[in-house]
C-alpha cells in the first residue's frame, strides 16, 4: 500500500512595507513554486501587479 501524502500548507503574509513572507509546512519545497529572481528582470510585471492589489 502507499503511504498517504500528508496537504503542505503554504502561510504568505503581506507586511506593511509590501514585501511578503512565505512559509510551507508539510516538507514542500517553496523553490519549485517561486523560482529565485534573476539579476537581469529584478521586477517581474505579473509579481508586480499581485502586490500592487493586495496592497490596495
Amino acid at each position: 500500500m502507499a503511504k498517504k501524502k500528508k496537504p503542505a500548507t503554504i502561510t504568505m503574509k503581506l507586511n506593511r512595507d509590501g514585501t511578503m513572507n512565505i512559509r510551507s509546512t508539510g516538507g514542500f519545497d517553496l523553490r519549485k513554486l517561486f523560482p529565485a529572481k534573476s539579476e537581469d528582470n529584478p521586477t517581474d510585471p505579473v509579481e508586480q501587479d499581485t502586490v500592487k492589489k493586495a496592497g490596495a
